[in-house]
């Protein structure tokens, strides 16, 4: 269950980061980006799934 949390992480960041002028001038999404760039920053799922336990 966590490994499919972090994979849902992963692709809404990408996605974020894809359409970044939508999400971020929308005021709802705009709060979103530090855990973004924290997702991101990850080598990869394990270390999103790090995150979560954190």
């Amino acid at each position: 269950m966590k490994q499919k949390l972090a994979e849902a992480l992963v692709e809404y960041a990408k996605d974020y980061m894809d359409n970044f002028a939508m999400y971020y001038h929308s005021s709802n999404r705009r709060a979103h980006l530090p855990y973004i760039l924290t997702v991101l920053a990850q080598l990869d799922v394990k270390g999103v799934e790090r995150l979560i336990d954190a």
